[in-house]
C-alpha cells in the first residue's frame, strides 16, 4: 500500500483515518485515485460513514455507498448487542481487500471489470443466532462472513481448535474472494489445464475431500507442497489459500517498498517471491523483538512458490 497523506498539510495519515491529527482536516479515501481527499469538500462520503461510522471512503458517483460498501447484499442486525462493532471491524478489513483488488486491476470504480465472466462480487455479513448458525464461505459470487470472527477471543479460540497459524478477518476475506476470482481468472477463460498442472484436478468431489480432511487430517505431503494444511484439502482450497497469501505478500511488499524497507523495483512473480522470503524473516525477527507471534509463520517451498507465481501470472493476464 502506498503512503497516504493529508491533502491539506501533507502529513502522513493511516488508511482508516477520517481526520488528520495534525491539522484536523476531515478526510475521506477516494478509491478512484487511491488517495485521501477532503471530506465534504472534494467528495461525498459513503452512506455507511454518515449513518453508522463504519466507513471512511467516498461514495460512488451513481450510488450513496462507496465501492466496497456498495458490494454488500446483507449487513448484520445492528440492533443486536455488539454487532455494530463486529461489522465495523469486518468492513475495515474489506476496504483493505478492495484497495489491493483496485491496485491489481481486479475491481474498477466505474463497473465490474468482467461482467460477462461471472456474477458480481457480493458480501453478506451475518451474526449467528440460536436458530440460525452462520458458515463463512463463497457461492456463485456471494461471500458470507460470520461476524463473530471479528471478536479476538472467539477468533483465537477457533484458530487454536483448528490448529491454524494465522486467522484474521482480512485473511477470511482474501481467502473467500480467492474462490470468486478462480471463476474469473481460471474457469471462465478456460485455463483449466494450466491450473490442474499446478494445483491438481478441481473436479474431484469437494464434499468428500473436505470430509476426509476434517476426519483424517491434512495430506502427508502438506508441508512440502501446500502453503497451509487446509490448502491440502482440495484444489479449490489450495487456490483460495494461495490467492489469499498472494494478496498478503503483495500488499506487504508494496508497503515495504513505499517506506524504504526494500528497493523499489518492478515485481514480476518470481521477483515478488524471491524478495518476500528474506523480508518475511526480518519482519518475524522484529515481531519476536516485541514478544509477539511471527508476522508470517509460513514456509514457501518450491511447489508453493510455483503456485504463487501462477496466481500472479493469472492476474497479469486479466489486466
Amino acid at each position: 500500500m502506498e503512503l497516504l497523506s493529508c491533502p491539506q498539510c501533507a502529513q502522513v495519515v493511516y488508511f482508516d483515518n477520517d481526520v488528520c491529527l495534525s491539522c484536523n482536516t476531515r478526510l475521506a479515501f477516494d478509491p478512484g485515485p487511491l488517495a485521501m481527499v477532503k471530506a465534504d469538500v472534494d467528495a461525498v462520503m459513503c452512506k455507511n460513514a454518515s449513518n453508522h461510522s463504519v466507513c471512511n471512503w467516498t461514495a460512488l458517483p451513481d450510488s450513496s455507498f462507496c465501492l466496497a460498501c456498495n458490494a454488500n447484499k446483507t449487513i448484520p442486525d445492528l440492533s443486536a448487542h455488539g454487532n455494530l462493532s463486529r461489522w465495523r471491524a469486518m468492513e475495515q478489513a474489506k476496504r483493505r481487500l478492495y484497495y489491493s483488488l483496485r491496485e491489481l486491476g481486479l475491481v474498477e470504480v466505474s463497473a465490474q471489470p468482467f461482467p460477462e465472466r461471472a456474477p458480481p462480487l457480493r458480501f453478506q455479513f451475518l451474526g449467528a443466532t440460536a436458530n440460525r448458525p452462520v458458515t463463512t464461505g463463497h457461492e456463485d459470487g456471494l461471500i458470507t462472513i460470520d461476524i463473530a470472527e471479528a471478536e479476538d477471543a472467539e477468533r483465537e479460540r477457533r484458530r487454536d481448535a483448528l490448529g491454524e497459524d494465522y486467522r484474521t478477518p482480512l485473511g477470511h476475506l482474501r481467502h473467500e474472494t480467492g474462490h470468486y476470482f478462480w471463476l474469473l481468472l481460471v474457469d471462465s477463460v478456460n485455463q483449466h489445464d494450466g491450473f490442474r498442472a499446478i494445483f491438481g484436478d478441481e473436479r474431484q468431489d469437494y464434499s468428500k475431500a473436505l470430509k476426509h480432511h476434517y476426519e483424517k487430517g491434512p495430506r502427508a505431503d502438506r508441508q512440502d507442497c501446500y502453503i497451509t494444511a487446509y490448502a491440502s484439502a482440495h484444489p479449490h482450497e489450495d487456490w483460495a489459500e494461495t490467492f489469499a497469501h498472494y494478496l498478503h505478500i503483495y500488499d506487504t511488499m508494496m508497503t515495504a517498498q513505499e517506506i524504504g524497507f526494500i528497493p523499489l523495483v518492478e515485481l514480476d512473480g518470481q521477483t515478488l517471491v524471491e524478495m518476500w522470503i528474506p523480508l518475511s524473516v526480518r519482519l518475524n525477527l522484529l515481531n519476536r523483538s516485541m514478544g509477539v507471534r511471527d508476522l508470517y509463520p509460513f514456509v514457501l517451498t518450491k511447489p508453493v512458490r510455483d503456485k504463487l507465481i501462477y496466481v500472479h501470472e493469472a492476474i497479469q493476464r486479466s489486466r
